[in-house]
């Protein structure tokens, strides 16, 4: 790690050492969530392994990896899993995702964490649902449009997306 250090985010993003790292907690997540007796269980794995990218690779130029976790939602009784800055982070178990009807419920949930938090202005524009195997991605744009990107096998390019964003 000692010739990233002081480098850039771009030099650090398209490093060998950081794309290995990012690809091996890919990997891990995936046996950890089939493994995993519950959603918190794939939070917490989740939660430990982007904490120690942050502070490997983003820790020197002031990123540091502290979600706030069961956040309430304004106007609605749920809570989000994991909050960050402009990102909302939604867990589920694998088995919750099996069927299509249980797909469409944790979109509905996801979508409407994200449409409550930016209801007094656009404060989330990123959230991630992912049960540690497949993950949808949803955006939101600069006129509030959210788009969603469906259901998709977790790839490097949705972990680090997620850490850019």
């Amino acid at each position: 790690m000692s010739e990233l250090h002081g480098k850039s985010l771009e030099a650090i993003f398209t490093s060998n050492e950081y794309i290995k790292d990012v690809n091996l907690i890919l990997n891990q997540l995936k046996t950890d969530a089939k493994l995993a007796p519950n959603e918190k269980t794939i939070e917490s794995r989740f939660d430990f392994y982007f904490r120690d990218i942050f502070k490997k690779y983003f820790s020197h130029l002031g990123y540091k990896y502290e979600p706030t976790k069961e956040q309430n939602i304004q106007f609605l009784r749920g809570r989000v899993d994991t909050a960050l800055s402009n990102v909302l982070i939604e867990f589920k178990q694998p088995s919750t995702l099996s069927s299509q009807r249980d797909k469409a419920k944790a979109l509905k949930q996801t979508l409407e964490y994200l449409e409550n938090e930016n209801l007094e202005g656009i404060t989330k524009t990123f959230a991630f649902l992912t049960d540690g195997i497949v993950c949808v991605v949803f955006t939101v744009d600069e006129n509030g449009i959210i788009a969603n990107e469906g259901f998709v096998e977790i790839q490097f390019e949705h972990y680090n997306r997620l850490i850019k964003a």
